[in-house]
């Protein structure tokens, strides 16, 4: 007990000595509301560099540098506007007193509508919503995001309970981010509800994507020249199973990322899904700098009779070899069959990856950019043969929103107009098979073994894909985005929806002096 006191108060000594001597860095853009859409379009067109990143959302930072200053952006200059609005706001708050609070308040209100054979709801939906991002003394941070609505698939990464009761016409409200944390030039230490976002792309990464429900976690991050190390642990759930049996499920995560803020970043690193009856949290798997494999085979995780732990390496690369054209890469592996006897008996390698170009050949008066993605996750990469070791969250996929056993390529072209909007096309083919976890998340897949991909039954989706955005007026947003169905197999399609939303938002600032 002594010990545990004391590496406690060496911990707050710690953290105390930085606050003093130190200065806190930029805060994030938010993840929703479109600022992490446009900072990725923009990232495909060659601008935002200098924030470009593995980890999503970006830092809130003055934009306007010598690669890009958005006055010379052409058609892309209203999405810069856009950012810098924010980034104002930040920058005021930033130059306030140190001493003292001060909050940045995002209030809004949301309504959207869907239909079409893969709709998910069949009503007006609407949803209120409060974002705010405080800083007290030099260093310290808290961020708030609370939602609510009146039909719950209407939003993104929403995890909220539907009530039968309702309150103002809304059954069901969560809070989405509640974030406390310390940062300086060279460290961050982050406690609360949140997500990870890894990789390339604000949300379509093949791993910690930003469709995954937010989840309770601790998160450390190290800054040295262009290297950043970062690592969490997180609580995802208690499930229930069907001997009724509580099943603890835990996420950790570490990685390490290069970035030389122009052309480049690279980052490697592993996910690890802990997952077991009444599993408390895993002290081997607290440790920031340990490995997954040195860990499960030297016997060192709590390892009860039926826990068990998934683990996924990852390398993710984004560069821009021309300022026009950017490649992005990602490659996954849930398992290597390093024993003969595996192989000879048809165990399969769990791999997954995905490739995208981004190339725009005019920026103004109006910027083209034509997109081409291809992307793979194998019919093993992910789940695991104890089902709650899955790479999944409250029943959603916490990677891809395409799910393991599947696999889809595309073509597109995306409009930026000055007029203060955006068109984006995209013709595709989707596969997915049998052993997708979209159908049973938790289901544990027996006896892995080489074969045709997609496995079994396969369903197939040839699609058209559009989205519009328009901002007519100041704070004010008008979106259509959906599915044409080109050819599908099986009775209904899966993905013919089309959703129409409009939101307004006012951000402001209050600062105690």
């Amino acid at each position: 007990m002594m010990d545990i006191r004391k590496r406690a108060s060496l911990f707050w000594v710690v953290l105390y000595f930085l606050a003093i001597v130190s200065f806190a860095e930029a805060q994030t853009f938010p993840q929703d509301l479109d600022y992490s859409y446009f900072s990725n379009t923009l990232v495909d067109a060659g601008y935002l560099w200098q924030i470009n990143s593995t980890f999503h959302p970006y830092a809130c930072q003055p934009l306007d540098s010598n690669q890009t200053n958005y006055s010379n952006s052409g058609a892309f200059s209203w999405m810069y506007r856009y950012l810098n609005d924010y980034t104002n706001i930040v920058d005021r708050q930033r130059h306030k007193s140190n001493d003292g609070l001060r909050v940045i308040f995002i209030l809004g209100l949301g309504i959207a509508g869907q239909t079409g054979a893969a709709s998910n709801y069949n009503h007006v939906a609407v949803h209120p919503f409060v974002l705010t991002v405080a800083c007290f003394d030099k260093n310290w941070y808290a961020r708030l995001y609370i939602r609510a609505t009146n039909e719950v698939e209407s939003l993104p990464h929403y995890s909220g309970v539907k009530r039968k009761i309702s309150r103002a016409g809304f059954n069901t409200g969560e809070i989405d981010q509640s974030v406390i944390g310390y940062q300086n030039k060279w460290t961050t230490v982050e406690y609360g509800r949140s997500r990870e976002i890894w990789g390339p792309f604000a949300d379509d990464n093949l791993l910690l994507a930003g469709n995954s429900p937010a989840y309770e976690r601790l998160m450390l991050q190290f800054n040295y020249h262009r290297f950043t190390c970062r690592w969490f642990y997180g609580f995802l759930e208690t499930v229930s199973s069907p001997d009724d049996v509580n099943i603890n499920r835990y996420l950790v995560g570490r990685v390490l990322e290069y970035n030389n803020k122009r052309t480049l970043v690279i980052s490697v690193g592993e996910i690890s899904v802990l997952a077991g009856p009444n599993r408390p949290a895993d002290w081997a798997f607290l440790n920031p700098i340990a490995l997954h494999l040195e860990v499960e085979q030297n016997s060192r995780e709590n390892n009860a009779v039926d826990n068990r732990s998934n683990s996924i390496l990852f390398l993710n690369a984004d560069w821009l070899p021309i300022p026009t054209l950017r490649l992005t890469g990602s490659f996954i592996l849930d398992d290597f069959q390093l024993e003969k006897a595996d192989r000879d008996q048809g165990a399969p390698d769990p791999v997954g990856g995905s490739i995208r170009l981004a190339w725009t050949p005019i920026r103004k008066p109006a910027g083209l950019t034509f997109v081409g993605s291809y992307v793979r996750i194998g019919t093993y990469t992910m789940p695991h043969s104890y089902g709650y070791a899955n790479l999944v969250n409250r029943g959603e996929m916490i990677g891809h929103p395409i799910g393991n056993d599947a696999d889809d390529v595309a073509l597109g072209v995306r409009l930026v107009f000055s007029q203060l909007s955006l068109f984006e096309l995209k013709i595709g083919k989707r596969r997915w098979g049998d052993s997708s976890m979209l159908y049973d998340p938790y289901k544990g897949y027996v006896g892995a073994s080489r074969g045709p991909f997609p496995s079994g039954d396969v369903e197939t989706n040839r699609y058209l894909a559009l989205k519009v955005i328009s901002n007519p007026m100041e704070n004010f947003s008008i979106t259509i985005e959906g599915h044409i169905d080109l050819k599908h197999s099986g009775k209904d399609s899966a993905l013919e929806a089309w959703t129409f939303s409009a939101r307004y938002q006012i951000p402001f600032l209050i600062a105690d002096n």
